[in-house]
């Protein structure tokens, strides 16, 4: 008899066993998303898959057979992902653990894809459709409301990055608020938080904002002050080491200081890691103007206060503090100092 009811349970242990494994072999792990696809008008090729926000690394490379793929990735928490195409048009799908998406396009219209699975996915393909071919400022309009609806979503966060982000310095105070409502809606997501990161800066160095306060210390060891170069034009410069474009620069720079005298205001500000290096290298150009230089590259604090993301690149104050242009190539930059001349 006890040998009976020792059979019994080994069989029942092997049995849940191999239901596990039947389980297993039938499904996907609950971190995995997966998403299978066809796209018409494309029998054999391939596409590309990445995080833009950083969350994963690497580029995946997905194989189309037939006119259809199979995609699958480990995620760790929802998130963006980027379908790059031969033709370079992109896609943006809302990735999930356990998600399980069904893909659909044309080769000749990936803009039109439909990508179904997950509510998010059907609200971002609802918009996208609505959106194609329409004039630019009334997409804008149906993207502020599209946020506005669903803050709580990374479908929002895609549609912000994708008329927002990129264009952030043409409207500032408009993609200010609609940041706001992102990180209302949604403050602990890992993507919202690193795009508030390297864009809020950006966009409070912004034209028609005032510029940041600042005090920092000069390579001569001298204090400036923003509040200081208030009172005439102020142009800021930033330059690198590391690009070869930034060298073109002193000697333009050098000759609109003289015309300008002591009208305006100019403040080198060095995106380098080497801070001596910075000095020694430009220096030697005569320039009168004082540089910052604080060897932490685009970590340094006054970088980031004021929100360079291009180097060479500027920026054009008034007299009054407020921001006038970013990033203005040199020709344009001297037209616009001397409507600010008296």
């Amino acid at each position: 008899m006890f040998q009976d009811m020792n059979t019994m349970k080994t069989l029942r242990t092997v049995c849940l066993w191999l239901t596990l494994l039947l389980l297993a072999a039938c499904g996907h792990n609950s971190d995995q998303m997966v998403m299978e696809g066809k796209i018409r008008g494309l029998d054999k090729g391939e596409f590309y898959v990445y995080s833009a926000d950083g969350l994963r690394e690497g580029v995946d490379t997905v194989h189309v057979v037939g006119g259809e793929f199979r995609y699958e990735c480990g995620l760790a928490e929802p998130t963006l992902l980027t379908l790059l195409f031969p033709n370079f048009s992109q896609i943006v799908i809302v990735a999930a653990p356990g998600d399980e998406l069904s893909f659909e396009a044309s080769v000749d219209r990936p803009a039109q894809a439909q990508v179904k699975g997950s509510e998010e996915n059907e609200l971002l393909t609802e918009f996208r459709l609505k959106a194609y071919n329409r004039a630019e400022t009334q997409v804008r309009a149906d993207a502020e409301a599209f946020i506005r609806k669903h803050p709580a979503t990374l479908a929002a966060l895609a549609v912000y990055q994708r008329y927002f982000e990129r264009d952030a310095g043409t409207d500032a105070a408009r993609a200010l608020s609609l940041l706001d409502v992102l990180k209302k809606g949604q403050p602990h997501c890992t993507a919202l938080q690193r795009m508030d990161s390297r864009l809020r800066s950006l966009l409070q160095a912004s034209p028609g904002r005032k510029l940041p306060d600042f005090k920092v210390q000069d390579l001569r060891g001298d204090t400036v002050d923003s509040r200081q170069l208030r009172g005439k034009p102020l142009v800021i410069l930033f330059w690198g080491t590391w690009n070869g474009n930034t060298y073109g620069q002193p000697r333009q720079i050098r000759r609109m200081e003289r015309e300008w005298g002591d009208r305006v205001h100019v403040l080198i500000v060095g995106v380098d890691y080497d801070a001596h290096n910075f000095a020694a290298r430009f220096r030697r150009d005569s320039l009168e103007a004082p540089m910052v230089c604080e060897g932490d590259a685009f970590a340094g604090p006054l970088v980031q206060k004021l929100g360079v993301r291009t180097v060479p690149g500027n920026l054009l104050i008034d007299a009054e503090g407020v921001v006038r242009g970013r990033d203005l190539d040199l020709v344009k930059l001297e037209q616009e100092v001397r409507k600010l001349l008296p």
